[in-house]
């Protein structure tokens, strides 16, 4: 009976033989107390069924000496509930053979807490399946140890979801591989914290594919280092688009190789790497690091003449013109604008309509800027000013 097994001494539950130990039923192997359980030798541990080991509380797995552990059969392990795994120690999951860590089913590696993940033998941690890795939590995977990491296989890499991916630490991140940072898709490149981002190493960075390198987000491309940025191969140098290029931090284009620059002239970027590169909105940005060359000579050329081609044109101009910064101060006024209301075209620079017009019209014209800047569209007013 449950009761007469409960009752069991020690010394009478490890003199059970083999055959013995299989004919248990599961309400038996239920009833059998924790140090009863910590008696069991190998041998014993070692015939117990999937059904058997089923039966098996939270308290009497965890009582399975550690010695003992890794005797459990593969369909022993799968069979474990996973209140039962949870209840493990790490020194029993350290305890584990390949086989057995490669056994685990999803529900039981999603059960796994983030000290029984960091237990997890650097040589073993390969075994798990790609589905097992893909359920880990995000904290166990946080967890695990760089060479844990480092020791994954291309498959596990690629398994990760993105919010795994996200949940790499920065020494995690730094601990990649170039085969594993090649394994990684788009979604989990682009997942990578921007803080974690700076770690990758440069031999990493430059097994990245032109698809992983377009996904970077600017600010995790403005998080690149002058190490990072200068291992980019050309290649990947032409797989950077219009925005990425914009947000390559200027200290780090120095380190631009002379082959990655050549890229960037080839590139279809607008501005590419002579005159700069950017958008409307952002701006563009003027490179530097070639002032000895006849580049720079161009460059410099075209910065001069785009003021006075500016000013000639507003100039031109028939109507009322003029360019103010958003502070509402003039940076330019046309001749029209200037000599309506008596002054030199230098005379506004730097002022507001505080400092020009009435304190009512200059109120009007505040607010119509104002109103401009919320919108970010072109409007139309009336104003009147005398």
């Amino acid at each position: 009976s449950t009761a007469a097994i409960n009752a069991l001494g020690t010394d009478q539950v490890s003199a059970l033989t083999t055959t013995q130990v299989v004919a248990l039923g599961t309400s038996q192997v239920a009833a059998l107390r924790t140090d009863e359980v910590a008696g069991l030798s190998s041998a014993q541990v070692a015939v117990l069924t999937s059904t058997q080991v089923a039966a098996f509380n939270t308290a009497q797995a965890a009582a399975i000496e550690t010695t003992d552990i890794s005797a459990l059969n593969t369909n022993a392990i799968r069979a474990l509930s996973t209140n039962a795994l949870a209840g493990l120690t790490t020194d029993q999951v350290v305890a584990l053979n390949s086989n057995q860590i490669s056994a685990l089913t999803t529900a039981q590696s999603a059960a796994l807490n983030t000290a029984q993940a960091a237990a997890i033998q650097t040589s073993d941690i390969s075994s798990l399946s790609t589905a097992a890795v893909r359920t880990l939590t995000t904290a166990a995977v946080a967890a695990l140890g760089t060479d844990q990491i480092n020791a994954m296989n291309t498959a596990q890499t690629a398994a990760l979801s993105s919010s795994q991916a996200q949940a790499l630490t920065s020494a995690q991140v730094a601990a990649l591989s170039s085969t594993q940072a090649q394994a990684l898709n788009t979604a989990q490149i682009a997942a990578i914290e921007t803080t974690d981002i700076s770690v990758l190493s440069s031999g990493a960075l430059r097994a990245l594919g032109t698809d992983q390198i377009t996904v970077l987000t600017t600010d995790q491309i403005q998080a690149l280092t002058s190490t990072q940025v200068a291992s980019l191969s050309t290649t990947q140098i032409d797989g950077l688009n219009t925005k990425q290029v914009a947000a390559l931090e200027t200290t780090d284009l120095r380190a631009l190789s002379s082959n990655a620059l050549r890229a960037l002239d080839a590139a279809q970027i607008e501005g590419r790497s002579l005159d700069g590169a950017g958008d409307a909105e952002r701006g563009y940005l003027i490179r530097g690091g070639r002032e000895m060359n006849w580049n720079y000579d161009q460059l410099w050329d075209m910065l001069q003449d785009v003021q006075a081609r500016f000013e000639s044109l507003l100039n031109q101009s028939t109507s009322l013109m003029t360019l103010k910064d958003l502070d509402g101060r003039y940076l330019v006024v046309n001749l029209n604008f200037a000599r309506l209301f008596g002054h030199s075209p230098l005379y506004f620079k730097g002022r507001s309509a505080r400092d020009v017009f009435a304190a009512e019209e200059a109120r009007a014209i505040t607010e119509h800027d104002q109103q401009v800047l919320r919108s970010l569209e072109s409007r139309q007013f009336e104003e009147n000013i005398t």
